[in-house]
């Protein structure tokens, strides 16, 4: 992306009517410049009007990522952690940006947050639809001296972390759904990509990918293909995306200390309580195969338990989607596999 629509955006964020002129000259731009900006940015989600002889206006004013103001709300934990925290307007992808940033020898802590990702990533290959400013777009990258006991257990802790973090800025109605979905009333709010390289010495490097919808335009809503949620239908403009980013980052810089020093063995029990389809049926895809059953938990490896008409068998990887709710009777409960507790 260019500088100038970055400028452009940046502009229009206040939500006030803004001339031609006016942005010309704030942005650098020519008018042309200006107008195939504004193009651009409606190409990408966001609704702009243009007014006849006054100018152009977003429709709903966007508070811009702030590294300073994200910087100012961490812990003093985290802030010993982060050895660099940037905010960039467009990226390919932040997790793209930081396991090339790590594969260079950067020291772990990196953080990166972008406005838009023009090749956002989800599980499986999907993309990541989110408009400029309409989300939190986050990426860690660290690097683990030893590679972790259970590194399944990556992807449930970070969503556990951001679960956390929107729960102590009071969001009711969270849930987890294995391995990477963060759920709000039972519509996904937001999603974890984990992405790690082998290096030497048995040193892991990792990038914790978050995505959180914040406030979505009703176009890309119907674009997304799925039920979704976000912040500020659901709880309003009572907190920022400047306050998620740092409540999010003291949450996953605390999980990974812990995770260091060999102390996250409660962690995995923090997630079973906001297990949002323990005890319900589920479609499970796991490569081409394909089967139904009861979700019975998470095992101590990070892996699905499901119980089927044959027991339980474990799953490291897949998909599960609901099929409806549990008929508790239909399948004999196996040892060690009952509710762990609720969201």
């Amino acid at each position: 992306m260019k500088d100038g629509l970055a400028a452009v955006f940046a502009a229009l964020s206040d939500g006030r009517v803004h001339s031609g002129a006016a942005l010309a000259g704030r942005c650098g731009l020519s008018r042309s410049a200006v107008w195939r900006a504004v193009q651009r940015l409606r190409g990408l989600g966001l609704d702009i009007s243009a007014r006849q002889g006054r100018g152009y206006q977003l429709d709903q004013a966007i508070e811009l990522l702030s590294a300073t103001t994200i910087s100012r709300a961490l812990s003093s934990g985290a802030a010993t952690y982060c050895r660099a925290l940037e905010i960039r307007f467009a990226v390919s992808s932040t997790n793209t940006v930081l396991l090339q940033r790590l594969a260079a020898g950067a020291a772990r802590g990196q953080t990166l947050l972008a406005e838009y990702q023009a090749e956002g990533r989800g599980r499986r290959g999907r993309v990541w639809l989110s408009p400029p400013g309409a989300g939190l777009c986050l990426s860690l990258g660290w690097r683990f001296r030893q590679r972790p006991a259970a590194p399944g257990r990556l992807s449930l802790y970070a969503g556990l972390a951001v679960a956390e973090a929107l729960a102590a800025l009071d969001v009711r109605g969270l849930a987890l759904k294995w391995p990477n979905d963060i759920l709000l009333d039972g519509r996904k709010l937001g999603g974890i990509l984990i992405e790690t390289r082998a290096g030497a010495g048995g040193a892991l490097d990792c990038v914790i990918g978050a995505g959180v919808n914040y406030r979505l335009p009703a176009k890309t809503r119907a674009g997304i293909g799925q039920a979704a949620a976000d912040i500020y239908h659901h709880a309003g403009p009572g907190f920022t995306r400047n306050q998620i980013a740092a409540a999010v980052l003291n949450r996953l810089f605390a999980l990974l200390d812990l995770i260091e020093r060999g102390q996250d063995g409660e962690l995995l029990e923090r997630w079973r309580r906001y297990d949002g389809y323990q005890g319900r049926r589920v479609a499970l895809h796991a490569g081409r195969a394909g089967l139904e059953g009861i979700v019975a938990g998470v095992n101590d490896e990070g892996a699905l338990l499901l119980r089927t008409g044959a027991g339980v068998r474990a799953f490291a990887a897949g998909e599960v989607s609901l099929k409806e709710t549990l008929v508790e009777s239909e399948f004999p409960a196996a040892p060690g596999t009952g509710r762990q507790g609720g969201p």
